[in-house]
């Protein structure tokens, strides 16, 4: 068998219960004197808490477990050909269940009282299932009740031929009667006329000649009309019978034509449940890998240094990868991506960069927009730009002033780029030109500056003055001022189509045009906004709060639904998406940084723990497949995002391939062994 671990609330929904009536039951299993079931007695377990025997050896000797799997196994042998035949019975290509198919389904479904999430573990067909199965007993019981009113119109048969009969064998008695009664006058007048005979003989002669002749000549019409009609009946008896042959030969005919078109849909309905039984038997399989990598990553992560040697954990990893790439497992796989990043840091630490050059906390990173450089500044008053294929040695200290800097930015062309230097001051370095200041601008606003951003030319900001100032960055001319309804927060820009989104103090989240500065509404929090950001084609906002939690909306038409992310349980500081859309990064006072796959955000996301504190900054690089962050503890980290990345940063350090016996103990002894680095002998 194999370890499927499920979340409290899967198992609750598959079992049709309340999750208190299965903490109860389970409970019992994880009881400290069995241990059966994971987590530990001593861990409190909720809704999302993941639910799993402690050891695969209770497989092999837990009695009961084999029989609930057996059961378990039976059931779903079941419910699939039950599927399988609804589906072909939909398309045409096969019949309603009868007897005893039916019968044994009926006894399932009655017995298991199955339920649409238990379905959907093998597939996505229970309504159509179901509605296959009403329809084969409602066909059942029709067939029952037409055979019970054949039967009786039988018995109505038979009884009216037996009245008939009856009657005839009546009339037969009495028609009897009357002939022995002619006889005996017969008999009679024959007496009379022998007593007569003696007087007239010739006479009697005579009569008894014509007597004679008439009789023969009477028996002979009679026996010529019986022949006539012996003839008609005979004529008559080969119609029917050259009619009956007709009908039969018509008959057979039709049942030839039927039975060839049957014969037909059979061998299609076979080919077709081969197909399918084909694709399940691929399936299985493919799951079975699927689910050996994710135990296989989950081990490398968990191999310490002293415990095996260094290969091992390189190769589980890889070999992880490989089979969630060739079965076409989850694109982001946080659990494979972790064991490669674990690998790379275990082999030569190139699973991220870093960067010491500031003497003080990091406040601010961000990438240039062509992807090739990485700038960071921070309460030291330095702004550092780094090579951001290798930030820990082609980086140099671009400037320093006597300021705190924040909120860095680069301009479009990234020439340019803005830094707020103490809350209220903007300065404009121009990268090609001094390390001085080549603009200074203040009083754009009347209080504290919140957010800033470039916009082609223009410098667009919010304050706490309650206002989105949009400023000329030749002229340095205010050349609009937008007043909003509650103090600003934090802002970002979606440059394509000219869009501003900000998040007030109030929880509201507006749009802002740029070309009409219309002010719209797009979303109302509960919490109060810390951090915001825009996926690069305007399909999802992402808003972190005060509280850790982050708020995903989808925009523009996007076919994604909200949804909220919980892991942080402090202040989200800083948020990116990456350039496609599909991971986002996340920075939070909790001193934790999380990459999450947002096409399926109930997965639990990657975490980074390298910095020793608060997380200030995080950005994705435009172009590579990289991330920053900058914190507290004076760092600056370079990550690399990609398992392809990582993979390629750890082959150079693997030194051999897995032995037979171990590919036997991590892969399994039924699963064809293969190289895991094929240029290694």
């Amino acid at each position: 068998g194999v370890r499927r671990p499920t979340s409290l609330k899967k198992i609750s929904e598959i079992a049709n219960t309340d999750i208190e009536t299965l903490i109860s039951i389970i409970n019992v299993f994880r009881d400290v004197e069995r241990g059966f079931l994971m987590p530990p007695s001593n861990v409190a377990i909720h809704e999302k808490s993941m639910i799993d025997i402690s050891h695969e050896s209770l497989m092999r000797v837990w009695e009961r477990l084999a029989v609930w799997v057996n059961e378990e196994y039976e059931s779903a042998q079941i419910y699939q050909r039950l599927s399988a035949s609804a589906l072909l019975y939909e398309k045409g290509v096969s019949g309603l269940w009868r007897d005893p198919d039916l019968q044994i389904a009926l006894d399932w479904d009655a017995k298991n009282n199955v339920t649409q999430q238990w379905a959907e573990q093998y597939n996505q067909h229970f309504q159509l299932s179901k509605r296959f199965l009403a329809a084969s007993l409602d066909q059942k019981q029709f067939l029952i009740a037409e055979k019970r009113r054949n039967k009786k119109l039988t018995q109505m048969l038979v009884l009216s031929a037996l009245v008939i009969l009856s009657g005839l064998s009546i009339w037969a008695f009495f028609e009897r009667n009357k002939s022995e009664v002619s006889e005996q006058l017969a008999l009679t007048e024959k007496q009379n006329a022998q007593a007569q005979e003696t007087i007239a003989k010739q006479q009697k002669l005579q009569a008894e000649e014509n007597a004679i002749q008439a009789e023969r000549e009477k028996q002979n019409a009679e026996r010529q009309q019986q022949i006539a009609m012996q003839k008609e009946e005979e004529a008559t008896k080969q119609k029917q019978i050259a009619v009956n042959a007709s009908r039969f030969a018509e008959s057979e005919k039709k049942r030839a034509e039927f039975e060839k078109i049957l014969a037909i849909q059979q061998r299609a309905a076979a080919d077709s449940l081969r197909k399918v039984a084909t694709i399940s038997e691929r399936n299985a399989y493919r799951l079975r890998i699927l689910s050996v990598s994710q135990s296989m990553a989950i081990k490398s992560a968990a191999i310490l240094k002293g415990t095996y040697d260094e290969d091992l954990k390189l190769l589980l990893a890889l070999q992880a990868y490989r089979f969630n790439k060739e079965y076409k497992g989850k694109s982001f796989d946080v659990d494979i991506y972790k064991a490669l990043y674990e690998a790379n840091k275990w082999s030569n630490h190139s699973a991220y960069f870093k960067n010491s050059s500031h003497t003080d906390m990091v406040r601010s990173v961000a990438f240039s927009p062509d992807g090739k450089e990485l700038a960071s500044t921070g309460s030291d008053g330095t702004l550092i730009i780094s090579n951001s294929t290798n930030i820990e040695q082609n980086t140099k200290i671009f400037s320093k002033v006597n300021a705190i800097l924040d909120n860095l930015c680069f301009s479009d062309d990234g020439n340019k780029i803005a830094c707020l230097a103490d809350k209220n001051t903007v300065l404009i370095f121009d990268k090609n030109k001094s390390s001085i200041p080549s603009k200074e601008l203040k009083g754009i606003h009347s209080d504290i500056i919140t957010g800033m951003c470039w916009n082609k030319n223009e410098l667009i900001t919010i304050g706490n003055d309650r206002t989105l100032k949009i400023t000329d960055d030749v002229s340095q001319k205010t050349l609009a001022s937008i007043q909003l309804p509650a103090r600003p927060i934090c802002l970002t820009l979606y440059s394509e189509k000219q869009k501003v989104f900000i998040g007030l103090e109030d929880g509201t989240i507006l749009q802002v045009s740029l070309h009409d500065q219309v002010i719209g509404t797009v979303h109302k929090l509960e919490v109060k906004p810390s951090s915001i950001t825009v996926s690069a084609n305007a399909s999802l906002l992402a808003i972190g709060s005060v509280d850790g939690s982050i708020h995903v909306i989808p925009i523009s038409g996007s076919s994604h639904h909200m949804f909220t992310l919980n892991q942080h349980i402090s202040t989200v500081t800083s948020l990116c998406f990456d350039n496609n859309g599909k991971k986002l990064v996340s920075a939070s006072l909790d001193g934790l940084i999380y990459l999450w796959d947002i096409n399926h955000p109930d997965n639990k996301p990657m975490t980074f723990k390298e910095h020793e504190s608060w997380v200030w900054s995080v950005s994705f690089n435009p172009t590579e497949n990289l991330f920053c962050s900058g914190g507290k503890d004076k760092h600056v980290y370079a990550y690399v995002a990609t398992e392809d990345e990582l993979v390629k940063k750890i082959e150079p350090n693997v030194k051999r391939n897995l032995t037979l016996a171990e590919w036997k103990q991590f892969v399994g002894s039924d699963i064809t062994y293969e190289k895991t680095v094929n240029n290694i002998k």
